[in-house]
């Protein structure tokens, strides 16, 4: 199967998305809940790459964490709903019986 242009964009901005998760998780010296109510909407700088929030923490690292929850997220989506399409299928397979829906 030959993939378009567009497919290997597509393909390139989750690998990136992933990429900065894991990275940005392992490599950043904040914690998703430090709080450091000093540098309150900070600007980007060299301490917080992306700036900080209203509590004073780091958005980069925040943003790395949402990332990678999203893509756990859709891991488990994919498994749950793959799970019960085949559970279905299966029993409609080898029960015999219609179902009937009303």
């Amino acid at each position: 199967m030959k993939m378009i242009k567009s497919q290997w964009v597509g393909l390139f901005i989750l690998l990136a998305l992933l990429a900065f998760s894991l990275l940005g998780i392992v490599f950043s010296p904040h914690s998703i809940s430090q709080q450091d109510l000093n540098a309150i909407m900070e600007p980007p700088s060299a301490a917080h790459w992306l700036g900080t929030d209203h509590f004073g923490r780091s958005m980069m690292t925040r943003m790395a964490h949402a990332i990678g929850l999203s893509f756990a997220l859709s891991v488990l989506c994919v498994l749950t709903s793959s799970l019960v399409g085949t559970t279905f299928g299966l029993w409609a397979v080898w029960g015999g019986k219609k179902l009937i829906v009303r």
